[in-house]
């Protein structure tokens, strides 16, 4: 994952990238709400649901993207976050 701040020339475009993209889920860690969305391009998760700051990992694909996000969450749940899926389906 590569963190792009507000400070980045290329943030403008993934922040564009990051409001076009489908909401995946949340989770809570330490007291704060993380954003996970994914497009044809990126995964990508803003701390707090903030958009200073995003964390990105590209993909092949909007099918990839949405499954890297899935076992991110799955992975989160499983270190003890609170975790919820935008779908509400069972993930796991």
């Amino acid at each position: 994952m590569q963190i792009i701040s507000i400070d980045d020339c290329d943030f403008p475009v993934l922040l564009s990238a990051y409001n076009n993209a489908k909401e995946i889920g949340s989770f809570t860690k330490n007291g704060h709400v993380q954003i996970v969305r994914a497009s044809e391009k990126f995964m990508m998760i803003t701390p707090d649901g903030e958009t200073k700051k995003i964390a990105i990992k590209p993909v092949r694909n909007q099918q990839e993207a949405n499954q890297l996000a899935r076992q991110f969450l799955n992975r989160e749940r499983e270190r003890g976050s609170d975790v919820a899926f935008e779908d509400q389906e069972k993930q796991g």
